[in-house]
This record gives structure tokens, sequence and C-alpha cells, in this order.
């Protein structure tokens, strides 16, 4: 692994997809569920406060 990127919602999969393209090995790790981050939550710009998976994220 060359690469170690936290965070699984836009902006880190962006980061790993122009690492991967760049050639290097990328590891991508998240809390949340696979294709729910909270970047998709928050569509249309609007933020809000999320549910965690976890209690302890509060």
């Amino acid at each position: 692994m060359d690469v170690l990127i936290i965070g699984g919602g836009s902006a880190g999969l962006r980061a790993a997809i122009e690492a991967h393209d760049a050639g290097v090995n990328v590891l991508l790790i998240s809390k949340s569920k696979r294709g729910n981050p909270h970047t998709v939550m928050a569509r249309g710009s609007i933020n809000a406060a999320l549910g965690t998976m976890d209690p302890k994220d509060n």
C-alpha cells in the first residue's frame, strides 16, 4: 500500500481515484457503510445532523 485515505465521502473517493490513476496502491477506509457516506445524504448542499452508526460517535 502506498496511500491510505481515511473517509469515504466525495473528497476521499476523489482522492482515491486520483491516487489510483497516478499508479499507486490505495487503501480507503470509512466508518460509514459502503455506498452510504454522509456526503451522499447531504443532498442539495443542505447539511444536517445525521445519525451515526455508533452511539460513541456522538
